[in-house]
């Protein structure tokens, strides 16, 4: 397939993803005012907090399940077909056991909630189910996990992210039959989940089969060797997302067990914005992800260098936009949103929240290389001594200051700038043979996009005051309109501009 085609797959991922993640803000967008109007602020931060828990039992699978897109797509463009069914094989066998083993934990779990977190006033079990359907909801996902490798490897990823969509679509459309049907029930919302997830199964499975068969299941295909490739390449992800945990992963846990359930539900919905922009993030880095590999597989190093910088371009447009909107609008948006909390708390707990994306909005796809490349011991070292300073300092901070959320919010944002300066931009630029200073101007570029878009929104917001709905759709669209037209602007000159220096 050639480099163009490849590249209008990615687009076509990338435009499906963006329209699949805004769905699922729009869900959200919706279901998180009412819980907090029916079950109280308290009853949204559990909600969040047990996809909290399921990060932690995730820590387990990322170790095998990871990297098994990067091995797979490889051998597949190298033509080792044997390969490929021994790695698939594995892998699923490999899940199989891992459930096993995480089955009996998940229920001591579910049945010890109540010794282990803050519940208060919440229905304990109530929570328990929601707790419970969520470790459900996860075994299964990992065997959607597996069959969507396929859609990786032939970076088809938009035939996904259309499933995706009408998953969505049914979620939201299932929330709303079962809360107005019956009385509602906060695990209404991981039940409707449950329900989903075993209906995508069966259709992951077919298009697998179509647009992937020379891949097969087989037992003979199992080779323990494969298993101990992936897992100790793996296990530096796994590393990694411990450090990320640390980072963000265990802020309403924290916030639940030294401050209470109710500054928990504050700060889970102060999240909310900052998560859609972190979800962002990672539809941006999946959807070039593919590509990036498959040059590497073809040991095309021009390519490489051109698919990164064309990743980052499209990050720093597409993500410095919505931090700069929520920053400037966010008082107005949650004063409408959610009314009977502290709007200005709100905002300046989210923009706190995603800072860390102010200078690396576009530069954080240098993320991808360490997976292409299989050189993550560095970086995942890095983000470990990251989150234990950072769980250190906020433990710190909420034991002897009255900081409390703020020091939550913000402790791990200011140290991901500094690891990042100091780590990830000249780390990325020596694996790939490249001066150690080179990303350092898309850092720079990064921060004067979200400032110049900043500017904008300001403008657009004295030119309509978002006081309703209806003003705040017109402003705010105004502001993302201008922002855009202002940044590929900027964009298409730069490009011009080289290749007239060419």
């Amino acid at each position: 397939m050639t480099s163009d085609n490849q590249n209008k797959r990615t687009m076509g991922s990338l435009i499906t993803s963006l329209v699949a993640m805004v769905l699922s803000i729009m869900t959200n967008f919706f279901l998180s005012p009412y819980i907090v109007a029916n079950f109280g602020e308290e009853a949204n931060g559990f909600t969040q907090l047990a996809n909290n828990f399921i990060n932690y039992a995730s820590l387990i699978t990322i170790a095998l399940n990871s990297m098994s897109g990067r091995f797979i797509a490889i051998s597949y463009y190298r033509d080792d077909y044997d390969a490929c069914n021994r790695y698939y094989s594995s892998i699923i066998l490999g899940n199989v056991f891992i459930i096993a083993v995480l089955f009996l934990p998940a229920m001591y779990c579910v049945v010890c909630l109540d010794s282990m977190i803050n519940i208060e006033t919440a229905d304990i079990l109530h929570v328990k189910i929601l707790f419970a359907l969520a470790f459900c909801n996860f075994f299964l996902s990992q065997f959607n996990s597996i069959l969507t490798i396929s859609f990786y490897v032939k970076n088809s990823q938009y035939i996904q992210n259309t499933v995706n969509m009408l998953k969505t679509l049914f979620n939201a459309g299932g929330l709303i039959i079962i809360f107005t049907a019956f009385t509602p029930k906060i695990y209404y919302i991981g039940l409707v989940g449950f329900i989903v997830s075993i209906m995508t199964i069966p259709i992951f499975y077919l298009v697998k089969c179509r647009i992937l068969p020379e891949i097969r299941f087989s037992l003979k295909s199992f080779d323990i060797k494969i298993i101990w490739k992936l897992v100790s390449s793996g296990i530096w992800n796994t590393l990694n997302q411990c450090g990320n945990l640390l980072m963000t992963g265990l802020d309403l846990l924290l916030s639940n067990l030294f401050i209470g359930p109710i500054q928990m539900g504050i700060l889970s919905v102060a999240k909310t914005i900052p998560n859609c922009i972190v979800q962002l993030v990672g539809t941006i880095n999946t959807s070039f992800s593919p590509n990036l590999t498959i040059a590497y597989a073809e040991k095309d190093e021009e390519r490489i260098i051109r698919s990164l910088r064309y990743a980052m371009t499209c990050s720093s447009v597409l993500v410095s936009i919505p931090i700069m909107v929520i920053c400037v609008y966010g008082k107005a948006f949650y004063k409408l949103w959610v009314p009977t909390m502290d709007a200005a708390q709100l905002t300046v707990l989210s923009f706190l929240t995603c800072m860390a994306f102010v200078p690396f909005s576009g530069p954080q796809v240098l993320y991808n290389v360490y997976t292409t490349t299989n050189k993550l011991k560095i970086n995942s070292i890095s983000v470990v001594c990251g989150g234990l300073v950072n769980f250190a300092l906020v433990f710190i901070f909420l034991k002897y200051t009255r900081l409390e959320l703020i020091a939550v919010a913000g402790t791990s944002s200011i140290i991901s700038i500094v690891r990042n300066l100091i780590i990830t931009v000249p780390y990325t630029a020596k694996i790939l043979g490249l001066k150690w200073y080179t990303f350092y101007k898309d850092v720079l570029l990064s921060c004067v996009f979200c400032l110049m878009n900043a500017v904008i929104c300001f403008m657009c917001q004295r030119l309509i005051v978002p006081d309703s709905w209806m003003s705040m759709i017109l402003s705010a669209g105004m502001a993302c309109s201008a922002s855009l037209f202002a940044l590929l602007l900027i964009v298409y000159k730069t490009k011009n501009n080289c290749q007239g220096e060419k």
